[in-house]
């Protein structure tokens, strides 16, 4: 049986983050306060989506339906953290609005599942970005920022010609269905 795993919402978060040495070169830099980094929520117009074959995944491989599946999917991840409790994910996910988000590394390790049939991979219909958080950057570092991305610059050469790092997460909202 060939099926997909469609989210409620992809969330998929951009953030970059200071590499200037003086922010990280001892222990009284690492509290928040000290810490620079801009997070942005991308926003896709199409995310598509690969099927799974449930007889190459384990944990599918006695399922006779879809609704089957359907089950196994929601008692998993309602067996797991959402990022709004996890002490491993950023503080600023530690409210209401993240209680239906689970990061897509821990729904992947639960189902034994390939993260290419959760990733947003294959994406279309144009993208948004939204700057969502900041911490620790000022006015003119911001500004420069939405300069750049409204001349259209991406994201990780904004990171790269800040000495910044960039980094992506991404989440997905239940409920999640299954789609044949």
């Amino acid at each position: 049986m060939r099926f997909k795993i469609i989210p409620a919402q992809h969330l998929v978060i951009e953030t970059l983050i200071d590499l200037h040495p003086e922010y990280h070169k001892d222990d009284k830099y690492k509290d928040a306060k000290h810490n620079k980094w801009i997070s942005f929520q991308r926003d896709w117009g199409r995310i598509d989506r690969e099927f799974i074959d449930s007889n190459e995944v384990k944990i599918f491989k006695d399922c006779n339906d879809i609704s089957q599946i359907q089950n196994l999917i929601n008692n998993s991840i309602n067996s797991l953290t959402p990022i709004s409790k996890d002490k491993n994910e950023k503080s600023f996910y530690n409210n209401e609005d993240y209680n239906n988000f689970y990061n897509i590394r821990n729904i992947e390790n639960k189902l034994d599942l390939d993260i290419d049939y959760l990733w947003a991979g294959s994406t279309g219909g144009g993208s948004s970005l939204n700057m969502i958080f900041h911490n620790g950057v000022d006015d003119n570092e911001i500004s420069k920022v939405e300069n750049m991305l409204n001349d259209m610059v991406p994201l990780d050469t904004v990171a790269d010609e800040l000495n910044y790092s960039f980094e992506t997460e991404e989440y997905h909202q239940t409920p999640i269905k299954v789609e044949e």
